[in-house]
């Protein structure tokens, strides 16, 4: 049985051309503290990332453009959000990601912004993420202040300088969508692990067996890892994990990570991989650049 169910509707590109002039226009009055903008506003930007996104992860985002009534629009993009924008697969707005079971609330902030979330493949680069990639939480701001030069910019809203966007002399929240990540994520390596089956033939699931990261890799936060118990598995921690990024002071001071494994492998080599995956981690975050090897684990039995 699936702990977690997510649909996840067909993505199709946004094929009416966007009327940027009025986009700007709106902009600009969001600039000036007018909120009535914001809801239209927020729903152009979730069309230009339909037009662009199947483009952008092919790398061809140096040739973008936005399909407008006065022609083809050149759009600059600026990835300082995304942790990893050369090894980034696949962009997909919240809008189209519906969590069917496994989670309690759906943690959301209302403002200004199109959540979105991002996978990262796995690399050499980043080996401490699942096999099946690394979804993470991604909002899109589009700056309009050269309707004729649009930049669409990438925010991670796990980041504290993120949660506030100043526009003019104003400051509104980043609309953000924290659940839909961890959703999609947990939904992909759910099958790593079979509850009973890992309890009874752990043979079969010893090569799934690991730490690996859940969250945006940051040097300054402190690991988190969840270690579940008997006849168990990561999704254990679906709904803590919810609960927890949902907390501004927890999501800003901490990153999370899990460790995997078939319940009915004998006790000392467990202890053994665990201890090894921690130093393999610690030494994985000193290496970029996290200058504390201090770790918290949240384990239940």
């Amino acid at each position: 049985r699936k702990d977690i169910i997510v649909k996840q509707g067909r993505i199709a590109a946004f094929q009416n051309p966007i009327d940027l002039d009025r986009t700007a226009a709106q902009w600009h009055a969001i600039k000036t503290g007018d909120q009535s903008a914001i809801e239209e506003y927020n729903e152009t930007v979730g069309n230009v990332i339909s037009q662009i996104s199947f483009r952008m992860v092919k790398r061809s985002s140096q040739s973008l453009t936005v399909r407008t009534p006065r022609g083809d629009i050149p759009l600059l993009i600026d990835t300082g959000g995304i942790e990893t924008p050369d090894h980034v697969d696949r962009v997909i707005p919240v809008d189209s990601i519906r969590v069917k079971r496994g989670l309690n609330n759906e943690t959301v902030v209302d403002g200004v912004g199109a959540p979105l979330v991002v996978r990262q493949k796995w690399t050499t680069r980043d080996p401490m993420i699942s096999e099946t990639g690394l979804w993470y939480p991604v909002t899109a701001i589009l700056d309009l202040d050269n309707v004729n030069q649009p930049i669409m910019r990438f925010l991670d809203p796990t980041q504290e300088e993120n949660t506030m966007v100043a526009m003019g002399n104003n400051h509104f929240p980043l609309k953000a969508n924290y659940t839909a990540s961890i959703a999609r994520d947990l939904y992909d390596r759910q099958t790593q692990f079979v509850n009973l089956s890992g309890l009874i033939k752990y043979e079969k699931f010893s090569e799934h067996m690991g730490l690996f990261r859940i969250s945006t890799f940051d040097p300054e936060k402190i690991p988190i890892v969840f270690i579940h118990g008997l006849k168990s598995t990561p999704n254990t921690w679906n709904n803590t994990l919810n609960e927890m990024v949902a907390d501004p002071v927890v999501r800003d001071r901490y990153e999370f990570w899990t460790f995997g494994y078939p319940t009915g492998a004998p006790v000392p080599f467990l202890s053994a991989k665990l201890r090894d995956e921690i130093e393999r981690m610690t030494a994985y975050r000193r290496s970029r650049g996290s200058a504390s090897n201090r770790v918290t684990i949240m384990a239940h039995s």
